[in-house]
């Protein structure tokens, strides 16, 4: 069963229940609210007989056929017979309804004399005047009020319009569920198509549903994809880290043998020391070969150590410096203050090494990247100048998201993920990146470091 018809079904079964109950609820309290009715206005019918009774008793000039007439139209569904008698017990004034019909024909007086004696009931009332009793009243009842024609078409219209509008809230309940679900199921349609393009290496941006679960889900997807994108990318560099290792000293070992094959370099004991400083140094490589190759460890655990900061900047900024010549970018240091901090030495290289790339990138020749570094605030801040095309407005709170290309990217190499690194290397220890930038101008990238 699909997801839509399932929601379609429940959606139904809610609103019948929902509606039978409530209809059936509505329908007893409104019945019973209508018998009261009747009931109260029965009592105020008789009560109005009574009154006339006693009043045209009082009056010499009123003839009992002219009070026949009056009292007939006193006979209103449920009373059947109205019987006015003296004191002593004969009768004054005798009227009756018309004779109802049964099974769609007219009853004969014998049939309505058996029928009224079964279902009829009589009720006797003393009518007095000044204190005296002056004449008694009997008033025939055919059943009761909420068995009377009125009240029995008013609940047959009740229920039928009670009926009518379950209906109509079922019809409107399966429109508004075969809507709704439809757009739910075409909202994990296109959630089902996000993880199919990842699992295809065709990743789409992530479109915001109108269900806050389905977008969390797409998040999660997109997210999951960033990981995966950063170990094949944590992969690779690491390989490469293997490569640039082992390289330099197999050709140190290399230049050297040659040298003492060609008689240039005498084996002495300080050559042995240096040819045996590069085996233990490709011997710690190798040891460490599974850790660096491992895309699910990336870079390993944390590893705290007291580390010099203007030792690890000059070194950073010792590697870049050829690069940075070539394009003709001055790099320049403008703190020289001896300060150790306890930190992760590869992550908080790894962090400033790719914001000074980004610096070097997006910096023309000519220009210049300044770093400094001092306590701010209790805390570490390392600064990171550089007089590029700076960063527009809209851009500046997306540039830490991972493979996020601004508009003065065309044409510049990389992936686009080497802030989001920065910016996870150091969150992890503790710490926050920002920048500040104008277009045109440059940027001034500002890490916050625990100074503990």
């Amino acid at each position: 069963m699909t997801i839509r018809k399932l929601l379609l079904i429940v959606m139904v079964l809610v609103v019948v229940l929902s509606v039978g109950l409530n209809a059936t609820i509505l329908t007893s309290l409104t019945d019973r609210y209508f018998v009261d009715y009747l009931d109260e206005s029965y009592e105020n019918h008789t009560e109005q007989i009574i009154e006339y009774t006693r009043a045209a008793l009082e009056r010499e000039d009123l003839s009992y056929s002219q009070m026949s007439r009056e009292l007939s139209s006193h006979l209103i569904e449920p009373i059947v017979r109205i019987r006015l008698l003296d004191t002593e017990g004969r009768q004054l004034v005798d009227v009756r309804a018309d004779i109802p019909m049964m099974g769609g024909h007219m009853m004969n007086s014998r049939m309505y004399e058996r029928f009224t004696s079964n279902s009829a009931k009589e009720f006797m009332y003393q009518v007095t005047s000044n204190g005296e009793l002056v004449g008694n009243l009997e008033i025939t009842r055919f059943g009761s009020t909420e068995n009377t024609s009125g009240a029995l078409l008013f609940k047959s219209a009740l229920i039928r319009n009670s009926v009518f509008s379950a209906l109509i809230a079922l019809l409107i309940a399966i429109v508004v569920g075969f809507l709704i679900s439809g757009r739910m199921a075409g909202e994990l349609k296109k959630t089902a198509s996000q993880a199919t393009a990842i699992q295809e290496g065709n990743p789409s941006p992530v479109e915001k549903s109108f269900i806050q679960e389905i977008t969390s889900i797409r998040e999660t997807l997109d997210d999951l994809n960033v990981r995966l994108k950063l170990r094949q990318k944590s992969r690779k560099e690491l390989t490469d880290q293997l490569i640039h290792q082992t390289r330099t000293p197999l050709t140190i070992l290399k230049t050297h043998l040659e040298a003492i094959e060609d008689g240039m370099v005498e084996v002495d004991q300080e050559e042995i020391n240096i040819l045996e400083d590069q085996i233990q140094n490709i011997t710690a490589i190798i040891s460490n070969m599974s850790e660096l190759i491992d895309a699910e460890s990336t870079k390993g655990e944390i590893k705290f150590e007291e580390v010099e900061l203007n030792q690890l900047i000059r070194k950073i900024m010792a590697g870049l410096k050829p690069q940075y010549s070539r394009k003709g970018v001055q790099l320049n240091l403008l703190t020289n203050d001896k300060r150790t901090i306890s930190t992760d030495r590869y992550m908080l290289s790894q962090a400033i090494y790719n914001i000074m790339t980004n610096a070097y990138k997006y910096t023309e020749e000519g220009g210049r990247v300044e770093i400094s570094y001092g306590m701010q605030d209790g805390r570490l801040g390392i600064e990171i100048m550089d007089t590029g095309v700076g960063i527009p407005e809209k851009d500046r709170d997306k540039i830490f998201n991972a493979y996020y290309s601004g508009e003065g990217d065309s044409g510049k190499s990389g992936e686009g993920i080497g802030l989001y690194v920065a910016a996870e290397n150091l969150r992890q220890l503790g710490g926050r990146i920002s920048v500040q930038s104008e277009k045109g101008k440059g940027s001034r990238f500002i890490i916050e470091l625990p100074a503990d």
